[in-house]
């Protein structure tokens, strides 16, 4: 065989290889899709079996044993911890993580069981402050509601939802067409629409729902490809969108924080306040990218102060700051 022959041969090989990768991504990827969801089927229909408080209970047992088995989600939430808290002795961390890991395995109940929560949402989410949100829409020009990965977040937006609040969700598409598609199937029967983050049309949607007067909720406690600027958090400078405060000063939206945090009975309260921003004619003299800095470096601050408060709700593996990465 000569080097033209072999050089021929060796291109084919290499696309016949390629193409049988194509195809075998194409067949996989849905299929594992179509997997997970009947997994989620069977354990929806196991949790309603059991009923939701078994559930719960059984969840909170597994998930810290579950989660000791996570070994990096382990060691960036032990490491985080020492590095923002380190007050805390290992002991104290190490009880910490593991809390989290329950919380989040008595969450994904709740939301594997969101129909039964839905029937009676009041007897599982009681809620401060109603009145400061009331007031924000009041006044017409929507709400820029933001909150962090604390408690049970998606519980939060169903819960406002299902009071009749006018609620869109801006959300990182989770990957797989099919899991996305049920994501959003799920909040659309909690009455809350969601635009997907970094979409097409994103911008667009997002401004056509403040104009219209509805709540746009933002998870802004992590490192995302939009514009961001770093601000401290636990006295750290960490990459933070900016996103909230220019909607706010664009549109003249009211800012919001909203947490929910699980209280020792299991039920949970949602906390609504008006956090202080700087005075909206002093962006003339800041300018309007120092003025977003300033203002999101004080939205930070409630989230770190909520974070604080509970740090067994936040979910301490993100490599939120800049020297994680």
């Amino acid at each position: 065989m000569n080097l033209l022959d072999a050089g021929r041969h060796g291109f084919v090989r290499r696309a016949w290889h390629d193409h049988a990768r194509v195809r075998w991504k194409a067949w996989y990827r849905p299929a594992r899709e179509k997997f997970i969801l009947w997994l989620i089927g069977v354990a929806r229909s196991v949790a309603s079996a059991a009923g939701l408080e078994r559930t719960r209970r059984w969840a909170g047992g597994m998930a810290p044993f579950v989660g000791g088995h996570l070994s990096e989600p382990r060691r960036l939430a032990l490491e985080h911890l020492a590095q923002s808290l380190p007050g805390m002795s290992m002991q104290e961390r190490e009880r910490t993580v593991a809390a989290m890991f329950r919380g989040l395995g008595r969450s994904v109940v709740e939301i594997l069981l969101l129909d039964e929560v839905a029937r009676d949402v009041d007897r599982f989410v009681r809620v401060e402050g109603l009145e400061v949100m009331d007031e924000a829409l009041s006044e017409g020009n929507g709400v820029v509601a933001i909150t962090g990965h604390i408690g049970n977040w998606e519980l939060l937006a169903a819960f406002f939802g299902l009071k009749g609040y006018p609620v869109t969700v801006i959300a990182t598409p989770v990957k797989g067409e099919l899991l996305n598609q049920a994501n959003i199937e799920l909040r659309q029967s909690v009455k809350v629409e969601t635009v997907q983050r970094d979409g097409p049309r994103a911008s667009r949607a997002i401004l056509r729902t403040l104009k219209a007067g509805r709540i746009l909720a933002i998870l802004m406690d992590q490192n995302t490809d939009g514009q961001s600027v770093e601000v401290p958090f636990f006295g750290r400078p960490a990459p933070t969108p900016i996103g909230p405060a220019a909607l706010s000063l664009r549109t003249d939206a009211v800012v919001v924080g909203v947490f929910i945090h699980r209280e020792d009975d299991g039920r949970h309260v949602v906390r609504v306040t008006r956090p202080e921003l700087p005075d909206r004619d002093g962006a003339l003299e800041m300018g309007r990218e120092a003025w977003c800095a300033e203002a999101t470096a004080r939205l930070t601050a409630l989230i770190e102060s909520e974070v604080r408060g509970r740090p067994d709700e936040w979910v301490w593996w993100h490599r939120r700051w800049a020297s994680s990465w």
